[in-house]
């Protein structure tokens, strides 16, 4: 999920809303997490914590915007954002309307699971019913026969596949994020909506042939990556206590220089930095502060060596030509 994809879902809702003269703008939003692989917990708790921060920024409401699940939620999320805004606003007279697609026992609607994959199959019907357009693409009128292939098997591809199979359409692959099942004779679209629900994929569905990778990404891959994404914030912030001491010793006095780089040293040494050479401080005095620059120093002799050079010389030519 991006901003410009969420920018894109709210600019489809404002045109949606217009079409139905639903009063209004149209507006999306979204939490950037994996829901497959986080605990009830989490997912209660970042529900929860966004509700507050809409309520907080009056984006939500009866009356101001009514969210609507989509992409990993459903009845469960919804409930939560009613209770929470329920919390919030305890003088709201009618709290149960800040939310579709809520549990009927939360005065939620029947058939609102459905209702977007049935609006997708009757939209694919009527567009099937028209003879002239179906000539023009080389096709017979009606959705009698016809092979469908249904991309996502949530809770809008289910159904209409659902749907549309059981007004005569013949569903012939399924995709989903892990690979897609194929089946030129038709897919029995309840099996492998079971098969989905007791192995978490649609791969290896009775009676169809798998298509995609020959390994399908799992939860165990995602909790790999969260691990290592883990172990790298914990060594950043094992690193950040001797940085921040190696930054403060760097502003010693004048008089502390020695005592300054030593003490840098050690630091370095026990977080498991490179312990630098001695030539490896470059020191600049600044007022009364002393600032030390861990950069190599450079070839050659030093520049005060050189200095004193270049001024014995000159005074040898300047006394010669006398």
């Amino acid at each position: 999920m991006t901003e410009d994809e969420v920018c894109a879902l709210a600019s489809l809702m404002t045109y949606k809303c217009a079409l139905v003269e639903a009063p209004f703008g149209g507006a999306k939003g979204g939490v950037r997490i994996d829901a497959r692989t986080e605990s009830v917990g989490f997912l209660e708790r970042a529900t929860r914590r966004y509700v507050a921060e809409l309520n907080r920024k009056n984006m939500i409401g009866p009356a101001v915007d009514v969210p609507a699940p989509d992409y990993g939620t459903g009845e469960r999320e919804m409930a939560w954002v009613v209770d929470t805004y329920s919390a919030l606003n305890p003088g709201q007279l009618n709290p149960s309307a800040c939310v579709t697609g809520k549990p009927a026992s939360l005065h939620g609607i029947a058939g609102r699971t459905e209702a977007t994959g049935r609006g997708v199959a009757i939209g694919i019907a009527e567009a099937a019913d028209s003879a002239e357009d179906m000539k023009a693409i080389g096709l017979t009128r009606g959705i009698e026969g016809k092979r469908v292939i249904v991309q996502g098997l949530g809770k809008v591809g289910y159904h209409a596949a659902r749907l549309l199979e059981e007004a005569g359409a013949r569903i012939v692959a399924i995709a989903e994020y892990d690979g897609g099942v194929a089946s030129p004779d038709g897919l029995d679209v309840d099996a492998v909506q079971r098969h989905r629900a007791e192995s978490g994929s649609v791969r290896g569905a009775p009676g169809a042939r798998t298509v995609g990778p020959d390994r399908a990404p799992g939860r165990d891959d995602a909790r790999r990556c969260r691990g290592v994404r883990l172990r790298r914030l914990r060594r950043e912030r094992q690193m950040a206590g001797p940085r921040r001491r190696l930054r403060r010793a760097a502003r010693a006095p004048r008089g502390g220089v020695r005592r300054a780089n030593r003490r840098r040293g050690e630091i370095a040494e026990g977080a498991g930095l490179r312990r630098p050479d001695a030539t490896s401080y470059a020191r600049t005095a600044r007022s009364r502060r002393t600032t030390i620059a861990w950069r190599p120093a450079p070839p050659g002799p030093p520049r005060s060596l050189v200095a004193a050079r270049d001024l014995l010389r000159a005074g040898e030519d300047a006394w010669a030509s006398k």
